[in-house]
């Protein structure tokens, strides 16, 4: 199980937390009070698994000032930065940024593999939200980010 993650230069050592299911069914979210936290989705692949999306969720506060804003502001995750996942005996896995993908919530299919894929090539999926509605206080559209694993 991860317990640090750092993803390029953006987070450096940021605690990850182990989490299930939120209410609405999807991968739960660290709490509202710990926007440099990530989520581990622990009903997916693990971290180094052989096969399959191991999702992350970390949050995006529409004033900012969590980890999600800066994962994809100009001085975001890029192309080709290394995530590190580390486990609490000091293993580390790391995946290269490869593609970063941006999915409406209005045309997301539950059914598709664009984020939870048990079966499919080994890859990293780190997911938060994005395009806040204020009028709503809702947020229009998931940000992706793909990794996949380092030898």
């Amino acid at each position: 199980m991860p317990t640090r993650i750092t993803l390029g230069d953006v987070a450096s050592d940021a605690p990850v937390m182990s989490l299930g299911l939120a209410a609405d069914g999807t991968a739960a979210a660290p709490p509202k009070d710990q926007p440099k936290t990530v989520g581990w989705y622990n009903l997916g692949p693990r971290p180094g698994s052989d096969k399959g999306k191991v999702v992350l969720t970390a949050h995006t506060y529409h004033r900012g000032g969590a980890l999600g804003n800066a994962l994809n502001s100009e001085q975001g995750l890029r192309l080709g930065d290394v995530i590190r996942l580390t486990d609490a005996s000091g293993r580390t896995l790391c995946y290269r940024h490869t593609r970063t993908a941006k999915v409406m919530v209005k045309d997301y299919d539950p059914k598709s593999t664009v984020l939870y894929d048990d079966h499919g090539a080994p890859m990293l999926a780190v997911v938060i939200c994005w395009d806040y509605e204020r009028s709503t206080k809702f947020w229009a559209s998931r940000i992706i980010f793909y990794a996949e694993p380092l030898a």
